[in-house]
């Protein structure tokens, strides 16, 4: 992501995606705790519009590659050192939501074909789609803003490699764990996503500016080191920031599912109780 628009599509994608998969994820633990078992995409079998998020991210996937694809033709190749480093980064992004365009074809061909591709297979090959995604390390200590941005970037990334890694592994004992780690994940690469936008782009570090060069958006420039170490610091103190809201909002979800779901269980041994014995609706 070497654009504003790159950080703010990559939020409107992964935040929405990721909030949805922990919402899922912790209502099926609730509901079925025992025997649950994570899917590579939850599809609500009461909503009226069965799917349609995974048919928006099939179509709004290619339309980001493509920009990124022609981003990459349209820059020149050597009007400015680290010109080529520069394109490339358009490139391998583009090839990325390509491989998570695939990935998504496969899951949608694996739900209408059940026996077609097994889930373990599909967690693998997610784990290896967000492996695809790591953000190359910028050039020079010229980018040092720039590289440390897409250094915290990588975490969230490499949790979500990791989490579809452990799940592909069909391992019980860890597997709500793993798949609760994916979604907090997701939505913390897409929050964080949004935050380095701003940060980088529209609301840089006191003393930094974006040195945009060769018709491309360039890279964070400081004027003093201790601007860059500043800088720096923000960074990780925003990242963290994120990292505890997401983890918050982890909690707040888990809360009140197992507040709904004991209400439901009242609810339900009630019901049964006045089944089993009728008179108890009697009047005095």
């Amino acid at each position: 992501m070497s654009s504003l628009a790159g950080h703010v599509s990559a939020f409107l994608i992964l935040f929405p995606v990721g909030i949805r998969r922990l919402w899922l994820s912790l209502s099926f633990q609730a509901r079925s705790s025992p025997s649950f078992r994570p899917r590579p995409w939850y599809f609500s079998p009461e909503h009226p519009l069965r799917g349609a998020d995974l048919y928006a991210l099939l179509l709004l996937l290619p339309i980001a590659a493509f920009c990124d694809y022609f981003i990459f033709l349209s820059l020149p190749a050597s009007s400015y050192a680290g010109a080529a480093s520069f394109r490339f980064s358009f490139a391998l992004h583009a090839a990325s939501l390509s491989v998570f365009v695939l990935l998504l074809v496969v899951i949608l061909l694996s739900h209408r074909f059940p026996l077609l591709i097994p889930d373990d297979l599909l967690f693998l090959l997610a784990a290896l789609a967000f492996l695809s995604d790591l953000p190359s390390s910028p050039r020079p200590a010229i980018a040092a803003i720039d590289a440390h941005a897409n250094e915290l970037a990588a975490v969230p990334t490499l949790t979500c490699a990791a989490s579809c890694f452990v799940l592909s592994l069909r391992c019980s004992a860890a597997a709500a764990a793993a798949d609760v780690a994916l979604a907090t994940g997701m939505a913390l690469k897409g929050s964080w996503a949004l935050q380095a936008g701003i940060s980088l782009y529209v609301l840089p570090p006191r003393g930094c500016s974006r040195n945009a060069v060769g018709g491309g958006e360039g890279w964070l420039e400081c004027v003093l080191e201790d601007d860059g170490r500043r800088g720096l610091a923000m960074l990780d103190l925003l990242f963290a920031s994120h990292a505890v809201a997401v983890a918050v909002i982890c909690l707040g979800m888990q809360y009140w599912i197992a507040v709904k779901s004991a209400g439901r269980t009242d609810l339900e041994a009630m019901m049964a109780r006045l089944v089993v014995s009728p008179s108890e609706l009697e009047l005095d």
